[in-house]
């Protein structure tokens, strides 16, 4: 995937993972061009929820067989744009782009919270050159 924006999104309460941009096929993940996140909520990944009253129930990471990052990709380039987003109570790591490593990748995390989350709140790297 090349080039795209996702704007005023909520991913709440999947409970297996929030965003997951790690296909099963090996080095089949990258992106790579601009990849822009704006007023991103992801929340409650790892926890099913309730049907009438909304709420996160059921919720297991991976320690107990479960996956729960809010955001997570593969081994993956480009440059990842996220603005005026928020991750927050997800089972396991809130905001997890460790794999974007690939020559000439770039993060950028401008007005964006992070909190709450059962593992890390944020895991960043940078390109292997």
């Amino acid at each position: 995937m090349t080039d795209w924006m996702v704007e005023e999104v909520k991913i709440t309460g999947n409970g297996w993972v929030g965003w997951d941009r790690d296909l099963p096929e090996e080095n089949n993940d990258s992106n790579n061009g601009t990849l822009i996140f704006k007023k991103l909520m992801v929340e409650w990944n790892g926890c099913s929820e309730s049907y009438l009253e909304k709420q996160p129930l059921q919720c297991w990471a991976q320690t107990a067989g479960g996956y729960g990052d809010g955001f997570g990709t593969g081994r993956t380039g480009g440059r990842w744009i996220f603005g005026d987003s928020t991750f927050r109570f997800n089972t396991s790591d809130g905001l997890a782009l460790l794999y974007v490593r690939e020559a000439n990748s770039q993060i950028e995390i401008r007005r964006t919270r992070l909190y709450g989350n059962a593992g890390d709140q944020i895991k960043i790297n940078g390109p292997k050159n």
